[in-house]
């Protein structure tokens, strides 16, 4: 009764070795560069996985993506016993990036995982030495162009708006630019037009008496009564 059970039992155990040996044998990843969940100071240039075993050269692939799905070019893996390595052929902008990774096992299973790292903003570039002395070799050349430039072009001649005339226009002048005559010569007309108009009026009035006492003189001249 006991050899009945026995070898169907035995061959259970048997099977259930076998079948659980392959999944045992599994290589399992034990660490990444970048590690999972990370926030560097620097942008990273590679990946690199590490597992317990040697993996196997069977189509090995990393997907790197960015907060927006937008894929990153990366270079074929290279595989040195335990490690693989991707390289980064674009520098990586700031945030955060999904891997997901798959490699063949060393017992000839694909085995594959995922993890996550922030990757900081790309500083800033300072620039050369040489675009500093272009910048300012150009400013000194164009405050020297600037010198000349003024050293060339003559200041226009100042014109006095009152004594420009339009061409073909009747001059008029404004009465700031008519010049009274003096003081003296105005008091000398007016006191010769004043003796010169008493004088009259004297001979006026004497030819007028002279004439008015000849008309009432009873001893005048015959033929005048």
């Amino acid at each position: 009764m006991v050899r009945r059970w026995f070898a169907p039992l035995l061959g259970a155990l048997v099977l259930s070795f076998a079948l659980a040996t392959p999944a045992a044998a599994h290589d399992a990843l034990i660490a990444s560069d970048p590690p999972d969940g990370a926030e560097l100071d620097a942008a990273p240039s590679e990946i690199v996985l590490e597992f317990t075993g040697n993996i196997l050269d069977i189509k090995p692939e990393l997907r790197i993506t960015d907060a927006e799905g937008t894929e990153v070019e990366v270079g074929p893996a290279q595989i040195e016993g335990t490690f693989v390595t991707w390289e980064l052929l674009e520098e990586l902008a700031g945030g955060s990036y999904d891997v997901v990774w798959v490699v063949t096992s060393s017992d000839g299973h694909p085995i594959d995982g995922t993890f996550t790292f922030t990757s900081p903003a790309a500083p800033e570039p300072e620039p050369s030495a040489t675009e500093t002395d272009d910048a300012a070799q150009g400013e000194t050349t164009e405050g020297e162009g600037t010198q000349d430039d003024a050293a060339q072009d003559p200041a226009p001649e100042q014109t006095d708006p009152e004594l420009t005339e339009t061409p073909g226009a009747d001059a008029t002048l404004s009465p700031e630019q008519v010049t009274p005559p003096p003081a003296d010569d105005i008091s000398d007309n007016a006191e010769a037009w004043f003796f010169a108009g008493l004088a009259v009026t004297v001979l006026v009035v004497v030819g007028i008496v002279v004439l008015v006492r000849r008309g009432r003189d009873p001893n005048g001249p015959p033929g005048q009564h």
